[in-house]
């Protein structure tokens, strides 16, 4: 019976190895064909397009490696899947790696189904496919071949194969062709995080002979144009009240052809108007920069914008209670440690002592085959009587790795109950009554 058991456990182990893989291996090979090389760029101006120049697919029957090209000059190379062959050059597995950390980015490609892209790249005669999609999951920035709708538009971020010094309408603000303001000649955009909607984007441009800055987040925008450098109206994007200070215009626009290089925003709650000024670092006319703390700080409640309304539940108050020192406890797992000690005793000894008296009988029987039974049936003893010996040891392990994990919460004393339970005449602190 074991013999057919192990001979039938390696069978499937053979199995699952000279299986494992093979049909995506083939899907991989018949998608990518000869082979594919994509090159993608940061699309527009977001948090990616300072320190990276450029990310490359590079695909062959070796495997697909993913190359961040970063703007300082270096590059870091990811191997997202790794195909091996045995020494007869016959496919051997196949692995993935789908997370890679490129400086203080975390990259994933969970979401980035290969099929579709080497078959789009197929179906359009050996040419990339012109954009992929990068979605910010906390920090966490997830690639897709395709943008999905579900996804809100600020948090997803575009890399397109056109590569930015090609476009020959960009010149040291932008490109007109990304620019959100149709009207707009060139621009610049940034990404600017405010502490109630999170990131926006502020885009900074030339158009009808002004300079302008609008603002979006996804749900709605604005534009606002400079007037002889006076204080600007102000564009109601989300929970602010956009706008810029007379005196900042010459700050976010140093010359006819330039733009600043970093902006900032200045959160206040004046007037009963959640207001976020545009401006610079060391700018003149903010004089008491501040962020909010809390909503409360900036004026808002959880009624006055029930899109923003947090859905967090109140904090219960919650009584700690430490169920190994309450009254009685421990005297009981103490009694339960002597039962288990007596047990694991005991009844070993009587299983041994009871297989031996058959096994006696059966060698002075005149049964040939009486012995070899006796003999069987006292190793199955045996086994079995270890195997109830040492089951409060392997309890006892068992419930060691639980205490180990435990020690993520505060003050546990579940060794306690477990010290009277495997050691009752040892470490239990167990007192001499119930009361």
């Amino acid at each position: 019976m074991l013999k057919s058991i192990k001979i039938l456990i390696i069978l499937i182990t053979l199995f699952m190895l000279s299986g494992c893989g093979e049909e995506e291996y083939q899907d991989y090979m018949d998608a990518i064909g000869d082979g594919a090389t994509c090159v993608y760029y940061p699309y527009g101006e977001n948090q990616f397009s300072r320190d990276l120049s450029n990310i490359t697919f590079t695909a062959d029957e070796t495997g697909l490696s993913v190359i961040y090209k970063l703007t300082n000059g270096s590059s870091v190379t990811e191997n997202y899947i790794t195909i091996e062959y045995d020494s007869s050059g016959n496919f051997k597995s196949i692995k993935e790696n789908e997370n890679h950390n490129v400086g203080d980015y975390k990259f994933s490609f969970s979401n980035f189904t290969l099929q579709n892209f080497f078959n789009n790249f197929k179906n359009y005669g050996n040419k990339c496919q012109q954009y992929i999609y990068l979605y910010d999951n906390r920090s966490k920035y997830l690639f897709y071949e395709t943008k999905y709708s579900q996804l809100s538009d600020n948090l997803m971020y575009t890399f397109s194969t056109e590569s930015p010094s090609t476009n020959p309408d960009k010149d040291e603000g932008g490109s007109a062709n990304s620019c959100e303001n149709a009207q707009a000649s060139d621009c610049k955009k940034y990404t600017v995080s405010t502490y109630l909607d999170g990131d926006v984007t502020i885009e900074l441009g030339h158009a009808n002979n002004m300079n302008y800055y609008m603002v979006y987040n996804g749900k709605s925008s604005g534009i606002d144009y400079n007037y002889n450098d006076t204080d600007s109206a102000g564009v109601k994007i989300g929970s602010y009240n956009f706008m810029v200070r007379a005196n900042d215009w010459s700050n976010l626009f140093p010359t006819s052809t330039t733009y600043a290089n970093e902006l900032y925003i200045d959160e206040k709650s004046l007037a009963g108007s959640i207001v976020a000024h545009i401006t610079v670092a060391g700018s003149q006319t903010i004089t008491d920069y501040e962020m909010f703390g809390t909503p409360q700080d900036a004026g808002i409640s959880p009624s006055i914008n029930k899109e923003e309304q947090s859905t967090t539940m109140p904090d219960l108050e919650i009584e700690e209670i430490n169920f190994c020192e309450e009254k009685g406890v421990l005297k009981t797992f103490q009694i339960v440690g002597y039962i288990l000690f007596i047990a694991k005793i005991i009844v070993p000894l009587l299983l041994i002592i009871l297989g031996t008296i058959d096994f006696a009988k059966a060698t002075i029987s005149s049964d040939d085959k009486a012995p070899k039974d006796a003999m069987i049936s006292l190793i199955k003893r045996v086994l079995i009587a270890v195997i109830i010996f040492l089951i409060p040891t392997i309890l006892d392990f068992l419930l060691s790795l639980v205490n180990g994990a435990s020690e993520a919460f505060k003050d546990s004393e579940f060794t306690n109950c477990t010290d009277c339970l495997f050691d009752p005449f040892g470490d239990c602190q167990a007192t001499d009554s119930f009361q």
